[in-house]
């Protein structure tokens, strides 16, 4: 056998082995795949209609579209691994349910970031504190024995 054929084999094997992980990494690969195209395309193909659309309305076209395009591949690749078949209403619901998901959290990151910072900093600050801290006596031992 060539090499190619046993790392074919391999990935093969995992993505047997871990069907979940496999799906969720192509839908989360498709979705930021499609929201970059999506985002790009759409003022585009707008203006050509001679519409404008806000950039709010481009980051909820994108979004909307990337959730319900990823929650079909991660149905679709899901499936294919569990030697399952595929039908259309597990595709419209995957689809859909993932959509309104995407869209329903569109804005949480802005609500979320303020208070979620206000909790985080000290924690970060204290477990910088400490690693340098650490570093520093880990230097300090290096060149005392190593001297």
């Amino acid at each position: 056998m060539s090499w190619f054929s046993d790392a074919w084999d391999s990935v093969k094997s995992f993505a047997k082995a871990h069907p979940a992980l496999v799906s969720t990494v192509a839908a989360v690969a498709t979705f930021v795949a499609v929201a970059a195209v999506v985002a790009v395309a759409a003022p585009a193909i707008a203006a050509a209609a001679g519409v404008v659309l806000t950039a709010g309305a481009v980051t909820a076209i994108s979004v909307g579209t990337a959730g319900v395009v990823s929650g079909a591949v991660g149905y679709v690749v899901g499936q294919g691994l569990a030697n399952q078949a595929v039908t259309a209403k597990g595709l419209v619901v995957a689809g859909a349910l993932s959509g309104v998901i995407s869209l329903a959290t569109l804005g949480l990151g802005n609500v979320l970031a303020p208070v979620v910072s206000r909790g985080v900093t000290p924690i970060v600050a204290r477990a910088a504190t400490s690693a340098t801290n650490c570093c520093s006596s880990f230097h300090s031992c290096l060149r005392r024995c190593c001297t």
